[in-house]
């Protein structure tokens, strides 16, 4: 085989194992962005109808109101799962 070849064959087989690793998952964000993205989406709602409420208390609020949110506020609330309780 003549040089050429054998680097078209190296890059091909380059090529290929790179399009077979697969690419790294992105992580999650934080439980405090999420909050803050709640936050964010939700400040009338929140003030309204959780004053003083904080934290994943306001989570709780906000949850438990569902049905009064904005869809912004709701889709953003939705996001966000509750903690587990533990005993």
């Amino acid at each position: 085989m003549k040089r050429p070849h054998l680097l078209l064959i190296a890059a091909l087989a380059a090529q290929y194992a790179a399009a077979q690793t697969p690419a790294p998952a992105q992580s999650a964000p934080s439980r405090e962005a999420q909050l803050e993205a709640v936050l964010q989406a939700c400040v009338g709602p929140a003030f309204q109808l959780c004053p003083g409420q904080t934290g994943e208390a306001l989570l709780a609020c906000l949850k438990s109101n569902a049905g009064k949110l904005t869809s912004g506020c709701k889709d953003a609330v939705m996001k966000v799962p509750l903690p587990k309780l533990t005993k």
